[in-house]
This record gives structure tokens, C-alpha cells and sequence, in this order.
């Protein structure tokens, strides 16, 4: 029998949650949220996949109060972290694979440095697929795998990425997706 090191994890998800309180974290919260809020303009509901600590959407719930923004999350530990930031975000627990939703329902599904941590990128594509609205869109953040930050943090031992990541392609990334999703 393994025995998970729980203050190991403990530690790896508030390292995870501290990043956007550092001043390179808020940079890059800055810009995200540029995009977020561009990319979104006109949708009314849409589904945060993989929200982690819900820092952008906290964000985007006070900046637009008229969004209606779903956010589903695996970790029970990060959905903790999340409920601290705000108690009026709609979280669900659930993993990207079986979404616990029903169909055709989202203006805009997104993910934000997270698809690059789901295993199985086919069945979430396709379940992205299915909650989307006909004719909506999908939008993806993925890390660079490449930049310095990435390069540093993956090769700590006690990084979140590390020990989370699934997949470090993003040209292999983008093909699967294309499969999918018409990129534009």
C-alpha cells in the first residue's frame, strides 16, 4: 500500500495558489485576464475547466456581474482554496473527462493552464464538445513549455507541475485539438 504524503500535496496546491500573489503571477493574471475578458465578450454562460485556486474567476465574476461562470475542478483541496476567494462562484467538483453537465448549455468553454494536466485530452475534448453550444467556442491558455519559468519550476522536485502535468507538446497538443475544433 502507497501512503499519499498529504502535507506534501498541501504544500504543492498553496505553491500553486501563492503564483498569481508574486509580481510575475500578477502580470501574468493581468494578461490572462485581458484575453479572458476579450475572448468572452457577448457570452452569457460559460464553463471554467480545470479552475484550480478560481483566481480568474473571481476576477471576471466582479468585473462582470452579469457572467455567469461554471467552474469545475478535480481537487478538493484547490476548491477549498477557491471558496476563499469568493463565496458566490458556482464550483463543482468533477474531472474534464465526464463533465457533470448537460448538453449544449455554455456560450464558451476555457481552460486556463489546465487542459495541458488532464490525461485523457480526447473524451475531454469531446466533452467539451457536447456542453457547448453549437457554434461556440472553445478557448485555451496552455503553457509554454518552453519559456524559463516553466523550465525552472518543472525541474523542482516539489513542483506542482512536476508531479501534475500530462502532456509537454504543445504542437502535439494543438493537433489533437484540431481534431476537434476549428482554430481561428
Amino acid at each position: 500500500m502507497i501512503k499519499i504524503n498529504n502535507e506534501n500535496e498541501n504544500q504543492k496546491t498553496k505553491n500553486y495558489s501563492d503564483f498569481y500573489t508574486t509580481k510575475f503571477g500578477k502580470t501574468i493574471l493581468e494578461k490572462e485576464l485581458l484575453i479572458l475578458n476579450r475572448e468572452l465578450w457577448g457570452c452569457k454562460r460559460v464553463l471554467s475547466i480545470g479552475c484550480g485556486p478560481a483566481v480568474h474567476e473571481s476576477q471576471l465574476i466582479k468585473v462582470n456581474p452579469n457572467l455567469d461562470v461554471i467552474s469545475i475542478e478535480p481537487s478538493n483541496k484547490m476548491l477549498k482554496e477557491a471558496q476563499q476567494l469568493s463565496k458566490d462562484m458556482k464550483l463543482l467538483q468533477g474531472i474534464a473527462e465526464q463533465l457533470p453537465l448537460k448538453n449544449h448549455i455554455f456560450d464558451c468553454v476555457y481552460f486556463i493552464t489546465s487542459f495541458e494536466f488532464i490525461k485523457d485530452s480526447i473524451n475531454t475534448l469531446k466533452e467539451t464538445s457536447r456542453v457547448l453550444k453549437p457554434g461556440c467556442n472553445i478557448l485555451l491558455l496552455i503553457s509554454n513549455f518552453k519559456s524559463w519559468y516553466f523550465q525552472i519550476e518543472h525541474a523542482e522536485s516539489n513542483s506542482y507541475f512536476e508531479s501534475k502535468i500530462e502532456h509537454f507538446d504543445n504542437a502535439k497538443l494543438e493537433e489533437v485539438i484540431a481534431k476537434y475544433f476549428t482554430k481561428f
